[in-house]
């Protein structure tokens, strides 16, 4: 989408304004006519190039994948408690991404599987909040080539509480971007909030 200059507009007014100014009276001496009002140059803000830089915003809401939704699964064994959010096909191995926590340990892993071996970072936005997040780990795909490949996230990321609040995460790794939307007839966005709640809940020592 292109944003229409502050520049370009304020001078386009002024030479309307001008235009259309009176005319000069025949009694009157010839005077110089005025001068447009010259418009302040506004300065470009500079392009972000750090690892956080915000996502474009979305123009609408994507609809969601035939098939896929999200769905949680909860692990009471060990020490403590966890919880996985998947986005995927039920009772398949097609996971586009899946998100996991210890429950109250407010950090939020992500891992997702890529075709190249060389992957440095994945970018997540929702609702037009984003960031890119460097990879933390990553595991070579013997059998199926590329690699798996992991991130963090503070419990209270922007980009995972906009996620939370809407219902949907786009993912972009490899110049390859997903959809991920909830289906609005299951119960996928409560699984949303819940997970985020458990990912976020207090600490209870044990």
């Amino acid at each position: 989408m292109s944003i229409r200059s502050p520049l370009t507009s304020a001078t386009f007014v002024a030479g309307l304004l001008a235009a259309c100014g009176p005319a000069a009276s025949n009694d009157a001496p010839d005077a110089p006519a005025p001068t447009a009002p010259v418009a302040e140059a506004v300065e470009a803000a500079p392009v972000e190039t750090v690892a956080d830089a915000p996502a474009p915003q979305t123009a609408s809401r994507p609809l969601p994948n035939e098939g896929y939704d999200w769905d949680t699964r909860l692990n009471a064994e060990g020490r403590a408690r966890s919880m996985v959010l998947a986005y995927e096909v039920p009772d398949t191995d097609d996971q586009p991404l899946n998100l996991s926590c210890e429950e109250g340990g407010r950090r939020i892993f992500a891992g997702t599987q890529t075709s190249g071996t060389d992957v440095r970072s994945v970018t997540l936005a929702s609702e037009g909040i984003g960031r890119t997040y460097p990879v933390k780990e990553a595991v070579a795909d013997e059998l199926g080539g590329g690699q798996y490949v992991t991130v963090e996230l503070a419990g209270n990321d922007p980009t995972l509480e906009a996620f939370r609040d809407s219902g949907w995460l786009r993912m972009t790794v490899e110049d390859h971007t997903i959809d991920m939307a909830a289906q609005p007839s299951s119960k996928a966005r409560q699984k949303i909030a819940t997970f985020m709640a458990f990912c976020n809940a207090p600490y209870v020592r044990p």
